[in-house]
C-alpha cells in the first residue's frame, strides 16, 4: 500500500466513523395546558437519544379558537389569541455530561380583555418542544463487542 492510498483509507475511516458516531438530531415532546398561568409538566421528558451539546429549543403552541369563540358567543375574528411561552426548566445530563433529557414548563396569559366571567379557565393549549442538537448513536451493549 503506497503512502497515498494509507492516508485516501485513514481520511475515508475519519469521515465513516464521524458520519456513524454523530449528526444533527432532534426530539419532541408535546404536553397540554387548560387555563392560564404557569404549569410545570410534572415528569421528566425524555430525548430517546444523546445530545452531546445543549440542544436548540423550538417552541410552538396551538389551541382551538372556534371552541374559545363559542364559549363567548363572539366571532372568531373578535377574540384576542393568548400568548404562550414554553420553556426549559431544568437539563437532565449523564455522567459525561450529555444531555439525555429534560423538565418543561409553559405561560399562557391573554394580554387584552376578555367578555365573560371565568374566561381564563377555558382555554385548552397544545405545548410543543423541538429539541435540536449533535446527537449520538446509542449501541446496544449485546453489539458493541462487533465494533472495532
Amino acid at each position: 500500500m503506497t503512502l497515498m492510498e494509507e492516508y485516501d483509507r485513514r481520511r475515508e475511516r475519519a469521515a465513516q466513523d464521524a458520519e456513524n458516531s454523530a449528526r444533527l438530531a432532534q426530539s419532541y415532546a408535546v404536553f397540554i395546558t387548560e387555563g392560564t398561568g404557569t404549569s410545570h409538566y410534572e415528569e421528566r421528558v425524555p430525548f430517546g437519544l444523546t445530545f452531546i451539546e445543549k440542544p436548540v429549543v423550538s417552541y410552538a403552541s396551538m389551541c382551538d379558537v372556534e371552541e374559545i369563540a363559542g364559549f363567548f358567543d363572539v366571532e372568531v375574528e373578535d377574540i384576542d389569541l393568548p400568548h404562550c411561552t414554553g420553556y426549559v426548566v431544568e437539563w437532565d445530563q449523564d455522567e459525561r455530561d450529555f444531555y439525555v433529557g429534560c423538565w418543561v414548563a409553559a405561560k399562557v396569559a391573554f394580554t387584552g380583555a376578555l367578555p365573560g366571567e371565568g374566561a381564563d379557565n377555558i382555554v385548552t393549549v397544545e405545548h410543543h418542544f423541538t429539541f435540536s442538537a449533535v446527537g449520538m448513536k446509542d449501541i446496544p451493549p449485546d453489539m458493541q463487542d462487533a465494533v472495532e
